[in-house]
């Protein structure tokens, strides 16, 4: 349900929320719907507990992560040994075969698809193997710039060996450094409104 509000242009956090009001909406309204139809007082207070059913249902299908409603980033100075990271946009810094690598790279897909094609997004493998590319590029579905690391180890201190991890890489600016868990839908509607 939360991708079909992101699809209208509702914010991160919003399409985060939306839903849970509507689930708890549904609840109060079935509520009151069986508190008509009922007349024994226990069955009555019992049905107190629809109001809160379709929330808990929709949590079990749909759970909120630690890093869901978060923005806790760390600024840092990029230094010369950073080169590869570019002006003005975000960077994934991956490692091939992390299944949460992965999973990141879907929801990259629909950041970039959000910020338009003429902005830039970038995925850093971190590895030495240029095989390993292929999966990312084929993941990324061509839309973002898929590259191997020319300095894995400073990219790895980087990220505090956290993958992914996101960068926002601002000029004359220090830069935004996330890590997987802390790239939240806040984080993501920071990113939207930075790009140029």
């Amino acid at each position: 349900m939360e991708n079909f509000f992101l699809t209208f242009g509702i914010g991160w956090v919003t399409s985060k929320i939306i839903p849970f009001l509507l689930m708890l909406i549904l609840g109060i309204g079935l509520y009151f719907i069986v508190l008509k139809i009922l007349k024994n007082k226990w069955m009555r207070l019992s049905s107190l507990v629809l109001i809160v059913l379709p929330t808990l249902t929709y949590l079990v299908f749909n759970p909120i992560y630690q890093g869901d409603f978060t923005d806790n980033y760390r600024t840092e100075k990029i230094t010369s040994r950073l080169y590869e990271l570019e002006d003005e946009r975000l960077t994934i810094l991956v490692l091939p075969g992390c299944p949460y690598c992965e999973e990141a790279i879907e929801q990259m897909n629909s950041l970039r698809a959000r910020i338009g094609s003429e902005q830039e997004m970038d995925i850093i493998v971190c590895t030495a193997d240029k095989n390993d590319l292929k999966f990312y590029k084929k993941k990324s579905k061509g839309q973002m710039n898929v590259k191997i690391s020319k300095n894995t180890r400073a990219l790895s201190e980087l990220a505090e060996r956290e993958f992914p991890s996101f960068v926002f890489r601002k000029k004359g600016k220090r830069s935004r450094v996330w890590s997987n868990f802390q790239f939240g839908a806040f984080a993501k509607d920071w990113v939207e409104e930075h790009y140029e």
